[in-house]
């Protein structure tokens, strides 16, 4: 897997050296990492997540999103661009993924929309469908399969590419259904003045060495014959991709004989699953903990009052409205195992964790007006949207209150794994924290609970 990695990397620089300016840099384990969304838009495709691009009109989030389907699936640009599809309020089922067979009506005929053969699919401008309109949408997105007039259409799932613009006229928001179906968001911005030229002449770059009129053309004239079935429809589109992938590399290797761009196939999400050192497992059971339960009420639900008691006002429950699915879970999990392999790690640290959840979290959480209050002024460090800056205050606060307990969860999970193997001395220490008055800490509270109820015999109480 380290060479399917090694290969992603390369591929990765290709597209910010050339193809899409991404100046985002993360930092990593005091490294950085550059062209930070062209890679987390690469994780999504090979991974067959959805992902949510935001940011004003023009700043290239239908390009970075093309750009990353095309060089790793093999086939033209022109071509995902042509078969996005576009959201607008007179869209419907008809129109965005299948129509029915005028021809065929007495066999209740149905026709799959082009789009849906495609490896990968963009949905542009989602937020311009009204919310009946986007739940359309919603299970297409979360399974890949879609049904019309009874028939069934399903190629399994793909990644999905959705783009919005911030919210202003013409525009609906996302309802938490919808943006809970997105497993991580990423903002695109402008630039600096001194970036503008290198933009364009990388569309440029673009246009010449990424379109392919005529296979395009070809494409979709064998995409819109209904005679074909679906199987035949892939398979053309995968010889067509290694087609096209030779001749993009015939062309690079007039500017370096070295290059050699393959297509990666998507990843088995379980076999990229990692396992976790303690301290990244006992911190993603933080964020979780904190987050979801609340002294007062238990669950932090939205439609309860913030649980701002004295015992609470400091955990993530007290600052936003609601918890978060198990797909934010299953999200952060992804991009953090993902991360790590991509640096060749032995195993998911907590920088890697720290990294991609205020990504994964950001779109899902909707903060607590006094809390939003208190840095509605701040400067925000990374430059990015409120709900972004938001999710990285709340989450380093959920990292400072884990630092406070980090010796005692350490202690009880030790023991949990040792059982009646522990030592005297843990076995005591173990004693004395289930010991102290109720813990506010959630995830700690949580440990001493499950100690309490299920291994008092192995500690001898």
């Amino acid at each position: 897997m380290k060479d399917y990695f090694r290969k992603l990397d390369e591929i990765v620089r290709i597209i910010g050296d050339r193809y899409f300016i991404d100046p985002t840099v993360e930092k990593v384990k005091g490294k950085e990492v550059q062209y930070w969304k062209i890679l987390m838009n690469a994780f999504s495709y090979l991974g067959k997540k959805n992902t949510l691009l935001e940011g004003n009109p023009g700043s290239g989030k239908t390009t970075c999103s093309g750009v990353v389907s095309s060089i790793l699936s093999g086939l033209p640009f022109d071509l995902y661009d042509f078969l996005k599809i576009t959201g607008h309020p007179d869209q419907t089922k008809d129109t965005m993924l299948s129509r029915v067979d005028l021809g065929r009506l007495a066999e209740e005929g149905v026709v799959w929309q082009p789009s849906l053969y495609l490896p990968a699919l963009t949905l542009d401008e989602i937020n311009r469908l009204p919310p009946g309109k986007q739940s359309i949408f919603l299970e297409y997105i979360r399974t890949g399969a879609v049904e019309h007039l009874g028939k069934y259409f399903s190629r399994g799932k793909i990644p999905i590419f959705a783009t919005m613009n911030y919210n202003g006229t013409g525009t609906y928001e996302l309802p938490p259904p919808s943006l809970d179906r997105f497993d991580i968001s990423l903002e695109f911005g402008a630039g600096p003045a001194w970036l503008q030229d290198i933009i364009r002449k990388a569309g440029r770059q673009i246009r010449k060495d990424l379109d392919n009129p005529a296979m395009t053309e070809e494409i979709v004239h064998l995409l819109m014959n209904k005679d074909k079935s679906k199987d035949e429809k892939i398979k053309f589109l995968q010889d067509k991709a290694k087609e096209n992938n030779k001749r993009l590399n015939d062309v690079l290797k007039k500017h370096d004989r070295n290059i050699n761009i393959p297509i990666l196939e998507p990843i088995d999400t379980e076999a990229v699953d990692m396992p976790y050192s303690a301290d990244a497992s006992t911190f993603l059971r933080c964020i979780w903990d904190e987050i979801n339960t609340s002294v007062l009420y238990g669950e932090n639900r939205s439609v309860d009052p913030r649980d701002k008691s004295s015992h609470n006002k400091d955990y993530g429950s007290a600052k936003v409205k609601g918890g978060i699915s198990a797909r934010s879970w299953d999200g952060i999990k992804f991009y953090a195992s993902m991360l790590a392999r991509y640096f060749e790690a032995d195993k998911v640290e907590i920088e890697h964790v720290q990294a991609v959840a205020p990504y994964c979290l950001a779109h899902r959480l909707q903060f607590d007006e006094d809390y939003s209050a208190k840095s509605v002024e701040a400067v925000r460090k990374h430059g990015e949207r409120q709900e972004q800056d938001l999710s990285r205050r709340l989450l380093k606060d959920i990292k400072d209150n884990y630092d406070k307990v980090e010796h005692d969860l350490k202690q009880i999970d030790k023991f949990l794994q040792e059982g009646e193997k522990a030592s005297e001395a843990l076995k005591n220490a173990v004693k004395g924290i289930i010991a102290k008055p109720q813990a506010d800490h959630p995830t700690l509270r949580h440990y001493c609970e499950f100690v309490n109820d299920n291994h008092k015999k192995e500690l001898g109480i």
